[in-house]
C-alpha cells in the first residue's frame, strides 16, 4: 500500500513537472512572439520613418528644381524684355528721324517759289498745307481722295498723281495714314488716354488701328507708349 501511494505521489509529481515544464514553454513562445512582434513593429517605424524622410528629401529636391527654374524664367523674361525694350527704342528714333526727314521736305518744297514747282508739286504744297491746319483734317475717318478733291477745287486723280510723285509714290491712304499715325503717336506720348479712343481721335477705325500702327512702327501702341514715357 505504501509502496502504491509513493508511486501515485511521483506520477503527480511527475504530472505537475510536466504542466509547469508546458506551462513555461507556453510562456516562453508567448515571450517571443511579443519580442517578435515588438521587433516586428519597430522595423515597421523604422522603415516608415525611410520611407517618409525619402519623400521628404524627393519634395525637397522638387521645390528646389521648381524654384531654380521659376528664376530661370523670370531672368529669360527680363532678358528678353530688355532686348525687346532696346529694340523698341531703336525703332523709335528710326520712325522719329524718318518723320523729320519727311517735313524738312515739305518745309523746303513750302519754301520754294511757287513758279518753280511742278503743278504735282504745286498741289501736293496745298495738299500739305490743308494737313498742316489746326483743325487736323486728317482725323475725319472719311477723309479721302474725293474729299480732298473737293475741298482743293480739283480732280481726284490730280490729287492721288501729286501725292504719288511728291510723297515717295504713296497712295492717298498711305499719305492720310501717315499723318492719322503721328497725331495717334502724339496723343499716346502726351495723354492718357485709353488706345481705342486715340484711334478714333485719329481718324482709325478700332479694328484697323492696332494692325496699321504695328505695321508702321513695328510694335504695339502700348509698347509705344511705353518706350516714349521713359
Amino acid at each position: 500500500m505504501q509502496k502504491a501511494g509513493r508511486q501515485d505521489e511521483v506520477l503527480a509529481l511527475a504530472d505537475r513537472m510536466r504542466q509547469l515544464t508546458d506551462s513555461i514553454h507556453l510562456q516562453e513562445r508567448k515571450i517571443d512572439v511579443e519580442q517578435q512582434e515588438e521587433i516586428h513593429q519597430k522595423e515597421t517605424e523604422i522603415t516608415n520613418r525611410r520611407q517618409s524622410l525619402l519623400v521628404y528629401r524627393i519634395l525637397a529636391v522638387a521645390a528646389f528644381i521648381i524654384c531654380g527654374f521659376i528664376v530661370y524664367l523670370f531672368w529669360r523674361a527680363t532678358q528678353y524684355n530688355k532686348v525687346i525694350t532696346e529694340k523698341n527704342r531703336r525703332l523709335v528714333a528710326e520712325i522719329e528721324q524718318r518723320e523729320r526727314e519727311e517735313q524738312q521736305a515739305i518745309e523746303q518744297l513750302k519754301a520754294e517759289p511757287e513758279e518753280q514747282l511742278t503743278a504735282e508739286q504745286q498741289l501736293f504744297r496745298s495738299i500739305c498745307n490743308l494737313m498742316d491746319s489746326p483743325d487736323h483734317i486728317y482725323t475725319e475717318a472719311d477723309l479721302d481722295r474725293y474729299r480732298l478733291a473737293q475741298l482743293l477745287g480739283t480732280n481726284e486723280h490730280y490729287v492721288t498723281d501729286a501725292i504719288s510723285a511728291c510723297a515717295n509714290g504713296k497712295s492717298v491712304n498711305g499719305f492720310l495714314n501717315d499723318y492719322r499715325l503721328r497725331y495717334a503717336a502724339h496723343l499716346l506720348a502726351t495723354t492718357n488716354d485709353s488706345v481705342a479712343l486715340i484711334a478714333e481721335l485719329s481718324g482709325f477705325s478700332r479694328s484697323s488701328f492696332f494692325r496699321i500702327f504695328s505695321d508702321s512702327y513695328g510694335m504695339t501702341p502700348a509698347d509705344y507708349r511705353r518706350i516714349v514715357g521713359k
